[in-house]
């Protein structure tokens, strides 16, 4: 209702919706005296807003976010890996692209846990390139014991030395195995598991 002065000027009873203005255009704008006026050309959706929302959520929101932690052994050549490791740090990629959420070994819900092993393949009509390959067995545990799921699988790698080689072999079997153990972990969440 419009009341300047006491004097009803204009009334209007607006409908409810239950949707949201998806966009809209406007398509005049002016001034009418102490008003300022537009009209607009609006598109809306006839759909529960919360609702659309909650589906645009990241399906670890969605199951109470649990924090992800990473325990992973890595060889090279039967040595234990120096530097940074690579599959620790591929698989956090791969489940933080997904949504999860990754921290230290005291704050986590799920932990990664695996090895990963990569040995000399072959050097031999690759022009002057290595070839090594890599396997990778990985678990989810629950904090409080007991396994999710579990997936492992192999890739090779080629670079122009051994340590690239090996690294490119073991990041290779990380993608393969972190995206399996990924997808295995939230349909083990869905059915039968309750996060804290």
């Amino acid at each position: 209702s419009m009341v300047p002065q006491a004097v009803l000027i204009d009334e209007t009873i607006p409908s409810q919706t239950e949707g949201y203005i998806e966009k809209y255009e406007t398509l005049k704008e002016w001034r009418d005296g102490d008003f300022f006026k537009a009209r607009v050309l609006a598109h809306v959706r006839k759909e529960d807003l919360t609702l659309k929302l909650r589906d645009l959520e990241p399906e670890p929101v969605k199951l109470g976010n649990p924090v992800i932690c990473f325990a992973l052994d890595e060889t090279v050549d039967g040595a234990r890996a120096a530097g940074v490791a690579a599959a620790a740090t591929e698989l956090k990629s791969v489940f933080a692209g997904a949504g999860f959420l990754t921290g230290e070994k005291e704050n986590c819900d799920i932990t990664i846990k695996g090895a990963a092993e990569a040995a000399f393949n072959t050097r031999e009509g690759l022009g002057g390139f290595v070839s090594y390959r890599a396997t990778l067995s990985l678990s989810a545990d629950k904090a409080g014991g007991g396994t999710l799921a579990a997936a492992q699988d192999a890739a090779g790698g080629i670079d122009l030395n051994d340590a690239a080689a090996a690294r490119a072999a073991v990041i290779n079997a990380a993608k393969k195995a972190g995206t399996d153990l990924k997808d295995r972990l939230l349909k083990a969440l869905k059915e039968k598991s309750v996060v804290r």
